[in-house]
C-alpha cells in the first residue's frame, strides 16, 4: 500500500482503520451506510449539494476503503477518468485528482504510473512560489501556504515520485512561523491556526527534520477543557475539523494527548449524528463524507497502544 499511498495520508489511512477496530460492528455499518448514500449515479461523492464533488470524493474513498467497505469504485473510476489530465482544476482539486486515483490504483493493487498521470505534475508545479513552496490559490505566488505544500508533497508521494526541492519546501513552510505561536498559511502572521500547524508538524516530520516542541506546545494548549480543539487563540468554539488534524499531528511527532483523551472523544461522539455521518461543529449539525473522515481520523488518533 505504501507504494501508492504517501505516508502522511498512509497514517490518517491508519488512524481511520483502528478507529473501526475500536467502534461496535453496528456503528461501522451505521458510518459505512451514510457514506455509501453520498455516492451519486456518475460515482463521485457528494459535498453540501446533490452535486458530485472531486473534494469530497477523496474523503468518502479513504474513509470507505479504510474501513474495509466494498462500494462500486469502477463507477468512481468512470467519475475520475473524467477529469482528464486535470486541466482546468485548481491547485486543490489537482490534488484531489491524484489522491483518488492513487486509492483507486491501491484498491485494484495496481501500481503502475500511467504517463498521463504524471502530467498532472506540470499543472501542480505551476503553483510552485518563488520562496521554493507552492500556493494553494495563485500560480507563479511570491509565498506559499503550507497547506498546499501539504498537499503538494503527499501527491508526489502518492505516485511513488521523489517530492523535487525538500530543502526549499522545508524553508518556506518554516518561514510561516507566528509570532505567538503555531503555523499560518499567509506570512506574518501574529498567531497560528490549528490546521496548518497541524500540517507543519507532519509535513516537518516526514521530511526528517526535528519536532518543533514549541509548536506541538501551542497546539496542545488549545484544546479545551471539555474536549475538542480550537481553530485558534481566538475561536470561541471547538470544531472538528481541528480536532482531528490537531489529534492526528500530537500523535504523529509522538505527543499523544492523552489526559484529555476522554473528553476529546465526548466531543467527538456529540457531533456524530444519527444518519451515521459527522458535523463540523456544534453550531453547524450538518453531516458530509469531509467531516466524517475527520470524525475517524480523531477517533482513530485517540486509540493509544500503551507506550507510556
Amino acid at each position: 500500500m505504501s507504494d501508492v499511498v504517501s505516508t502522511c495520508s498512509l497514517e490518517m489511512f491508519h488512524s481511520v482503520v483502528r478507529a473501526a477496530v475500536q467502534l461496535e460492528q453496528d456503528a461501522v455499518e451505521s458510518i459505512s451506510s451514510y457514506l455509501l448514500g453520498q455516492i451519486n449515479d456518475d460515482g463521485g461523492f457528494r459535498g453540501r449539494t446533490k452535486t458530485s464533488d472531486l473534494y469530497y470524493t477523496v474523503f468518502g474513498m479513504t474513509s470507505l476503503s479504510a474501513l474495509g467497505v466494498e462500494f462500486p469504485f469502477e463507477k468512481t473510476w468512470k467519475y475520475l477518468k473524467g477529469f482528464g489530465d486535470g486541466t482546468g482544476l485548481d491547485f486543490v482539486h489537482l490534488s484531489c485528482l491524484v489522491r483518488c486515483r492513487a486509492i483507486y490504483r491501491f484498491l485494484k493493487q495496481d501500481n503502475d504510473l500511467p504517463d498521463s498521470e504524471k502530467s498532472i505534475f506540470s499543472k501542480i508545479e505551476s503553483f510552485r512560489t518563488d520562496c521554493g513552496g507552492y500556493s494553494h490559490i495563485t500560480k507563479g505566488a511570491g509565498k506559499g501556504s503550507v497547506y498546499a505544500s501539504f498537499l503538494a508533497c503527499c501527491a508526489y508521494q502518492d505516485c511513488g515520485m521523489d517530492v523535487p526541492g525538500k530543502n526549499n519546501i522545508i524553508r518556506s513552510v518554516e518561514g510561516l512561523k507566528c509570532r505567538r505561536g503555531g503555523y499560518g498559511n499567509e506570512e506574518n502572521m501574529e498567531s497560528g491556526t490549528t490546521t496548518a500547524t497541524a500540517a507543519a508538524l507532519v509535513l516537518l516530520k516526514h521530511m526528517g527534520m526535528n519536532v518543533d516542541v514549541a509548536a506541538v506546545e501551542w497546539l496542545a494548549k488549545l484544546c479545551t477543557e471539555r474536549g475538542g480543539f480550537l481553530a485558534g487563540e481566538n475561536a470561541q468554539m471547538p470544531d472538528l475539523l481541528s480536532t482531528g488534524t490537531a489529534l492526528h499531528a500530537l500523535r504523529t511527532v509522538g505527543s499523544p494527548l492523552v489526559s484529555k483523551s476522554d473528553e476529546c472523544r465526548e466531543f467527538i461522539d456529540l457531533l456524530w449524528m444519527q444518519d451515521g455521518g459527522f458535523a463540523g461543529s456544534p453550531l453547524e449539525l450538518i453531516t458530509d463524507c469531509e467531516y466524517t473522515f475527520y470524525g475517524l481520523l480523531g477517533l482513530g488518533s485517540l486509540v493509544y497502544e500503551n507506550t507510556h
